[in-house]
Order: C-alpha cells, then sequence, then structure tokens
C-alpha cells in the first residue's frame, strides 16, 4: 500500500531541484539528489552532513551537522552570518544535503521584512542548485517542524528550544543547563543562541524524517 503524500513534489513547487519535505514526502523518487548518489556511489552512507538554514532579512542562522543513524546530529559550525556571506558559505560547503525552512501562509498579514527574507531564501535556493548541481534542496515548513522537534503545530520557539534541549544528553556540561554548559565545562549545545535553534530544529527534523 503506498503512503498518501503529503507537501509538493519539486514539479508541483515547479522550482527546478527543490522539494517541500514533511512526514510522508520522504519517498527516494522525489529526491534527486539521493538518487544519484544511489546510482553512482552506492548505498547512502550511514553518516552524513546536513546544511541548514533559517533565512532572515539581512542575517541568517546555520548549522552544519554530522548525522549518524544511532545519534542525534552533532555540531560541526553554526552561526549567525549576513545574507551575503551566506551566499559564499553554501558555494564552499561539502554537505550531501540542504535544508532550507520555506515561508508558510499562516492567515495573518506580513509585512516587508518577510518579502525580504523570502527573496533571500530564493537566491540561496539558486545558490545551491548552482554549487551543488546534484543536490535537491529541502525545504521545510514550520508546521512541519514542530511536529517534529514537538509534536504539536502549536509549539511556540521556547517549546522548540527547550524540546532541543532535553533531546541531548548533559555530557561534561556544567551550569544550570548542562547540555548549553559553560565556558570551562561545555556541553554540546554550548554556543547555540537566537536562529541557530531554529535553524538547528530544521536539520534534526530532516534527520528524523530521513530515518
Amino acid at each position: 500500500m503506498k503512503t498518501k503524500k503529503s507537501g509538493q513534489s519539486a514539479r508541483e513547487m515547479e522550482i527546478a531541484g527543490t522539494c517541500q519535505l514533511s512526514r510522508g514526502l520522504n519517498e527516494s523518487v522525489d529526491r534527486l539528489d539521493w538518487q544519484d548518489k544511489l546510482r553512482q556511489n552506492g548505498p547512502w552512507p550511514i553518516v552524513y552532513r546536513i546544511l541548514a538554514l533559517d533565512t532572515g532579512t539581512t542575517n541568517t542562522g546555520f548549522v552544519y551537522v554530522e548525522c549518524d543513524v544511532d545519534k542525534l546530529p552533532r555540531l560541526l559550525d553554526f552561526g549567525i552570518i549576513e545574507n551575503q556571506e551566506m551566499l559564499q558559505y553554501i558555494g564552499n560547503s561539502n554537505n550531501d544535503a540542504i535544508v532550507m525552512e520555506n515561508f508558510q501562509c499562516m492567515g495573518m498579514a506580513v509585512g516587508a521584512s518577510t518579502f525580504n527574507a523570502a527573496i533571500w531564501l530564493g537566491r540561496f535556493i539558486e545558490a545551491s542548485r548552482r554549487s551543488h548541481p546534484y543536490h535537491t534542496v529541502h525545504l521545510m515548513h514550520r508546521s512541519a517542524i514542530k511536529m517534529e522537534i514537538c509534536g504539536s503545530p502549536r509549539a511556540k520557539d521556547p517549546n522548540i528550544r527547550q524540546s532541543i534541549i532535553d533531546m541531548y544528553p548533559a555530557g561534561q556540561g556544567g551550569g544550570k543547563v548542562p547540555q548549553i554548559g559553560i565556558n570551562k565545562q561545555k556541553g554540546p549545545l554550548y554556543g547555540v543562541r537566537s536562529h541557530v535553534w531554529s535553524a538547528l530544529a530544521v536539520a534534526i527534523s530532516f534527520d528524523k524524517i530521513m530515518k
């Protein structure tokens, strides 16, 4: 029995090389880059790297993570950088998948900043397709991310942040939140802040769906 798809395929979006990803839309038929790797390099690697973005008007939060089939994504690089710099970062990145949070109509009026950010999202897609022509750019709506991280479409940013913290082990971190830690006793999420939390939520959601 075939799984009913939710979301849009690359063809339905009419944006070459993109795929709107959500639970149920993870068949390889819609992932051109994964098909290409299967043909050329054998099975998809157990360990793979994701570049995930939370696009902003002038600055963008990002995470570059390593994923393992039995582990949570491990942060290799992250930060908040200017959008012009992000274009270069995308071009120089060595990843197996590129994932971006997509804009979604929630029934409310939006301002100029949202439209400007949407323009940058399009530029990032273009940069990704130019530098990684065999990679599909995976897009995820905020509602799909909320469901993967919190199990509820009503979750807010503080709920997402806390859910991510709860996923990770305390490790050797110090302070009140050992998963984050302090300068002398850093946890696995040390340094994550602001829009980086959103980008990490994108990466974790993608990884969960792929698994």
